[in-house]
């Protein structure tokens, strides 16, 4: 069966976006799979979308369940570009996991990502190509009242043209604790992270920041990979440059300092409320970095306030900050400080709000 419904999107270089979304998508799955979203982008008066085929099998041993696929997907990302002609191309290849045999009920998920990656951004003339690839192994342990996550991951990239080249490896762990168990439920979540750079020869200085750890999390141009949607990838003020991933220092906040090339190494901590709404909770952030400059150690911290709606938005109100946090700011109000999630990764499970309020 073939499905189509009409598509509708936005972002502040496409303005408004209307398409078509047509995908094969249904239960029980199939085999092959596809998903083509064109959509006609009125800010850049192109063709903007994304689009996904992958291939499923199931193995009879070792694998629950191994899929080979390709992601493209194409967006403007710049307004300043001469003819307004500025976007990016990304075709992303990719190879996904779950470790294990299908017949053995256990709370262990083992799944391993491989991606590779061919980009193309272009800013009127100028055009920038990216090759890249990052492997992700990853752990999950689920029990009613505990979850355990445990992450590794190893990125590469290089520029063909100018040489650029990146390496870099991290480990996260995440761990949630149901601290209230009556109908309540509320949890808390403790994360560690570490990352280091094994290689970064820069022969554009210009491009070096995309490529760098950051205690805040990747801004839009440090999200290189394409992994995630953002209304202002390449904005750098204004209210689009405060979205931030969930990824690199965790930290709850807008601030560039902590941006490294060398490597990083951060806690974060959030509680729900133990009364009102899930929604609210508080944070608290420590991180460390060698910033590339200098063989000194600098330290972080940073708390606040927090709002969520379960994993897919989440909004930041910090109430403290360390001195050099607080300085990278400037004479900006404090509403450039707040800082804001949103993950619209279509493979992202839906929104239960029944789990939130």
């Amino acid at each position: 069966n073939v499905f189509w419904t009409p598509a509708l999107g936005g972002n502040a270089y496409d303005k408004f976006m209307l398409g078509l979304l047509v995908h094969n998508y249904a239960i029980p799955f199939n085999r092959l799979q596809y998903m083509v979203a064109p959509m006609y982008s009125f800010g850049g008066k192109r063709v903007s979308g994304i689009a996904d085929m992958s291939m499923t099998f199931l193995p009879a041993n070792h694998l629950k369940l191994s899929r080979f696929g390709v992601s493209v997907r194409s967006f403007k990302n710049d307004t300043l570009a001469r003819g307004n002609d500025g976007y990016y191309v990304t075709a992303q290849p990719y190879w996904y996991a779950k470790l294990g045999n299908r017949k053995a009920a256990s709370p262990i998920t083992n799944t391993l990502l491989v991606q590779t990656m061919y980009r193309l951004d272009v800013l009127g003339p100028s055009q920038l190509e990216l090759l890249g690839a990052y492997g992700k192994y990853t752990f999950d342990y689920k029990r009613p009242d505990h979850e355990i996550n445990v992450g590794l991951r190893a990125d590469f990239i290089a520029n063909p043209v100018n040489g650029d080249q990146m390496s870099r490896g991290s480990a996260e762990l995440t761990y949630r604790l149901r601290y209230l168990r009556n109908k309540r439920e509320r949890w808390a979540e403790l994360r560690l992270f570490g990352g280091t750079f094994f290689g970064f020869d820069m022969n554009n200085s210009g491009n070096a920041l995309n490529y760098t750890y950051s205690l805040s999390g990747a801004s839009g141009s440090q999200d290189v990979f394409i992994e995630d949607y953002y209304f202002g990838r390449q904005d750098v003020d204004g209210i689009w440059a405060q979205q931030r991933l969930d990824n690199m220092g965790g930290f709850r906040s807008t601030s560039t300092f902590g941006t490294t090339s060398k490597w990083l190494a951060s806690s974060n901590f959030y509680i729900q409320m133990p009364f009102g709404p899930k929604i609210f909770g508080l944070f608290a952030d420590y991180g460390m970095f060698e910033n590339g400059l200098s063989s000194k150690v600098y330290t972080a911290f940073n708390a606040g306030i927090g709002m969520r709606l379960g994993k897919v938005f989440g909004l930041y109100f910090p109430v403290y900050m360390t001195k050099e946090m607080d300085a990278a700011y400037g004479n900006a109000n404090y509403a450039t400080r707040i800082r804001f999630t949103l993950k619209l990764n279509i493979t992202n499970k839906p929104l239960n709000l029944s789990g939130i309020l």
